[in-house]
């Protein structure tokens, strides 16, 4: 019981970590496009795996979630590097 409190309490600094390295102008984006915690993670591992800028990413997946593909079909956010 222990450990797994102390499992859920790394997991949540984890993500506190990464979105405090997120920009003002990048959370106005994630707040406007109603981004969840999970989908800005996902965002900002793609821009270190892949080396492309943030906002890029961020202004991407909040074109997507406003998509009927999202929407209507609940698919997943996929990056492919275009722009």
């Amino acid at each position: 019981m222990i450990q797994n409190s102390l499992v859920n309490q790394q997991v949540q600094d984890d993500v506190v970590n990464r979105i405090t390295k997120i920009a003002h102008q990048h959370l106005q984006i994630a707040y406007k496009a109603k981004m969840t915690h999970y989908e800005m993670s996902m965002c900002l591992e793609i821009s270190n795996l892949q080396n492309v800028p943030i906002d890029q990413i961020f202004n991407k997946m909040a074109i997507f979630k406003e998509s009927s593909d999202y929407i209507v079909y609940k698919k997943d956010f996929i990056w492919n590097g275009s722009k």
